[in-house]
């Protein structure tokens, strides 16, 4: 019987990161305004409306793998903004954090994390907000980025009176750097004119001369941009970030080595500058499936960025920290009116329809549920397993 609490245990979820609740309570009813006269029997209650509902959780993670979740629930509970509350007895409830958590370790069962939060209930926004320009905003901060990687582009024409081993390591890494993009973004041939001409003999150098190689390669970027199809996201263009060449200059190397590993990190940067440029353009444009793949997204997006800051200069710098800061506010917004993941466990074997219904008070979501988790039957969803849920 010691252990009896164990057994009025809840499972319950916050952002998707589910916890066990032994407690729970709520605070709702009417606002009222007292006013008070002089020489007044009784105040007079001016009703203001509903009060803000209230609810307080008294919740834990325990067991061998309890830090993990600790460390889930902590990140969850610091990230800004509302969020989805899956409440045992209330159900799926969007909230905010009503102040700080308190928190407490204990050694008991092996190890057990307590936590209480207090949660007040919010409206989910319906829709943009304040923000009718900020894609006009990100088109213009992308402009800027791109024309100074085009610039970047062009400076390797500093190289090309080095020696003709120089110009055809610049070259070949310039044929590297097209070669990617229209791999990765799939251009057709014919598409871009800078694809074709790579590989001719002295090509790169007729380019420079004409100060028409920068824009080509923002221009080859574009159409691999256009090409892809409708409702793409950013992915293939991070990855081409991701996978730009890593270039060192070592002090030993003579002045050609030195000149041709010097060219070689420009392409190198180009790659990474123009890609997150058009990744931004992207992912500023996408409308992800949930705020899960959403805040994942955006984690991508910021991993892009710093990498190609991280040799930029100055003046580049600043231009992509701008291209990064309204980036992110147009992805915020969108990611305002999307559905959360929410993580539910059902103590018995129920069926699909009855899940969806319990958790999100609708139907929508149940072909969502049996594909996301692979449930072989609908008729009978398995107890005791954590499950993902579309709310929203």
């Amino acid at each position: 019987m010691a252990q009896a609490w164990k057994l009025r245990i809840q499972s319950a979820s916050f952002r998707g990161v589910p916890f066990h609740v032994y407690m729970a309570g709520a605070e709702l009813g009417r606002s009222m305004a007292l006013h008070v006269f002089p020489n007044g029997s009784a105040p007079y209650p001016e009703d203001m409306g509903k009060a803000p509902h209230f609810y307080d959780v008294q919740g834990f993670v325990s067991g061998s793998s309890y830090m993990t979740q600790r460390d889930a629930l902590e990140a969850a509970f610091q990230q800004p903004g509302p969020g989805t509350l899956v409440h045992p007895w209330y159900g799926s409830l969007y909230v905010a954090l009503a102040g700080p958590v308190r928190t407490q370790h204990s050694a008991v069962d092996g190890g057990l994390w307590q936590f209480q939060a207090r949660f007040v209930r919010v409206e989910k926004p319906g829709g943009l907000t304040g923000a009718p320009n900020l894609m006009d905003s990100v088109s213009a901060r992308v402009k800027a980025a791109a024309e100074r990687a085009q610039a970047l582009a062009d400076s390797v024409g500093q190289y090309l009176d080095k020696g003709s081993w120089v110009v055809s390591q610049v070259e070949t890494a310039a044929g590297v750097f097209i070669s990617s993009v229209k791999s990765v973004l799939a251009i057709p041939e014919g598409l871009s004119t800078l694809a074709g001409l790579a590989g001719s003999t002295g090509w790169l150098t007729g380019m420079i001369s004409s100060g028409s190689f920068g824009s080509s390669c923002w221009d080859m970027v574009q159409a691999g941009v256009e090409n892809m199809p409708s409702g793409s996201g950013p992915a293939a263009l991070l990855d081409l970030v991701k996978s730009a060449p890593e270039v060192a200059v070592s002090a030993v190397y003579g002045t050609s080595r030195r000149a041709a590993a010097e060219g070689q990190i420009i392409m190198a940067n180009v790659q990474r500058q123009m890609c997150v440029s058009a990744a931004c353009s992207v992912a500023a444009g996408y409308t992800p499936s949930t705020t899960k793949e959403a805040g994942e997204l955006q984690a991508a997006v910021l991993d892009a960025i710093d990498a190609a800051q991280a040799e930029a200069d100055d003046e580049t710098f600043s231009v992509l920290s701008d291209l990064r800061t309204v980036t992110l506010r147009a992805m915020a917004e969108k990611a305002r009116t999307l559905p959360d993941v929410i993580s539910v466990t059902e103590k018995q074997v129920m069926p699909s329809l009855a899940v969806s219904w319990r958790w999100t008070g609708g139907l929508d979501a149940e072909q969502e549920l049996i594909v996301r988790n692979g449930l072989r039957h609908p008729g009978f969803v398995p107890g005791g397993q954590a499950l993902e849920l579309i709310n929203g």
